[in-house]
């Protein structure tokens, strides 16, 4: 099996980094912060290697050896390689609390949500410009936003809360959105949602130890599906690249509120 190497740390949050998201058909990643800011990074040279050489070893390994961070970050500036990166723009105070989770649109690669602790969502385009701009804020949650996640068809978001609950908005076009359905059957926070690669289903995960699987009949969105038996909080779920597994994330056991272990378990979805 072959080794994962560490090639690059990307630094610039003050605080805590939430969420980073790869952009499509792009060497660039979008993150997000408990610092209100959204940065996008790119590497100095725009072609990743697929595979490591020899030579991109013995660098990357030199960097990761170094005691210091001092010697780590004054070894990245002498040494310009393939795995150099450098932040693009730095959105400050895009939203008034920390934001928490960000979703590319899968059909144009230029337009971006991000969502908040301060409740809402922002759709993000490039202006006139050139330069990035919220265009729409979808607004609705009582209070924090927890994740965003655009459907492969991009013409549904799905958002979902501390206030339990997960809504689901149509683009009309033009940047606006229109809530269709708010779904409430979770009893606590829902951490994380995903969307089917290729469907139009909706996976989401929650503090209330379940997770929940939602499809539409006839423009009524419902729970087909409920995942239970976990004794702890799922902090996360995604689909394979087929959409026929969900891979899920949850705390293995909890002791005197010190989490001690994290497992990942797959299961194979029936349709």
């Amino acid at each position: 099996m072959n080794n994962l190497i560490q090639v690059a740390v990307l630094k610039g949050h003050e605080k805590q980094a939430w969420d980073a998201k790869w952009k499509k058909n792009s060497s660039c990643i979008l993150s997000c912060s408990g610092d209100k800011s959204l940065r996008m990074w790119a590497p100095i040279k725009q072609n990743i290697p697929n595979k490591l050489s020899e030579e991109d070893i013995k660098i990357t390994n030199q960097k990761n050896l170094s005691e210091s961070v001092d010697e780590q970050d004054q070894m990245q500036e002498e040494t310009i390689d393939n795995f150099s990166w450098v932040c693009l723009f730095n959105l400050e105070q895009s939203h008034q609390r920390a934001i928490r989770s960000v979703s590319f649109e899968p059909t144009s690669s230029e337009v971006f949500a991000s969502a908040s602790f301060d409740g809402s969502t922002g759709i993000w385009s490039k202006n006139s410009s050139g330069d990035y701009e919220c265009f729409t804020s979808l607004e609705g949650h009582e209070n924090e936003v927890k994740c965003v996640s655009w459907s492969p068809s991009g013409q549904l978001v799905a958002t979902c809360g501390r206030d339990k609950s997960i809504w689901i908005w149509e683009s009309m076009g033009e940047y606006e959105f229109e809530c269709i359905s708010v779904l409430m059957e979770h009893t606590q926070d829902v951490k994380a949602l995903r969307w089917h690669p290729f469907e139009e289903i909706l996976v989401s995960a929650s503090y209330d130890d379940t997770i929940r699987i939602w499809k539409e009949n006839e423009d009524d969105w419902y729970c087909s599906s409920i995942l239970s038996g976990h004794n702890s909080t799922v902090w996360s779920v995604d689909f394979d690249p087929t959409g026929n597994y969900i891979g899920e994330i949850l705390l293995y056991n909890k002791i005197n509120n010190k989490y001690l272990d994290f497992i990942y378990i797959i299961l194979k979805l029936i349709s």
